[in-house]
């Protein structure tokens, strides 16, 4: 939750012990590290995702190895993402000063992962990166 004035405490205090009874872990933030923590872990992947999803769904039939396979396959595994897409361009225009940042960021990891994939030594960064993914 963000609460943005002193008054909104009361309000931010009793939602939080009614949404603590039921479960859930309730914290306080500012409106603007919402944004930046919003832009990180939720608008930058979604941002990613429409990309990929341009990205394969726009190759030609001839540019895939067993393309009707490969085109039932995609849609089946993207459907819910691609639908999903549609809802997400107002939310990251919004806060596109939080996700240019991390996008350059997330650009430049993959860069270098690719890198080293090109020159053979990548095993001990994938290494790494899956141990980080499992370890949440």
């Amino acid at each position: 939750m963000t609460p943005a004035q002193q008054k909104d405490m009361e309000v931010f205090g009793r939602v939080k012990a009614m949404m603590s009874t039921l479960g859930a872990h309730v914290f306080g933030i500012t409106p603007e590290a919402h944004d930046q923590v919003f832009a990180e872990i939720q608008q930058l992947p979604r941002l990613v995702t429409m990309a990929y999803l341009d990205l394969v769904f726009s190759k030609d039939a001839a540019e895939r190895p067993f393309a009707e396979t490969f085109d039932q396959v995609l849609r089946t595994q993207f459907q819910d993402l691609s639908e999903k897409a549609r809802d997400w361009h107002e939310e990251i225009a919004a806060n596109r000063d939080n996700i240019v940042p991390a996008l350059h960021a997330l650009a430049g990891r993959l860069e270098s992962l690719a890198e080293k994939l090109v020159q053979g030594n990548a095993d001990a960064e994938i290494e790494t990166e899956k141990n980080r993914a499992v370890s949440f």
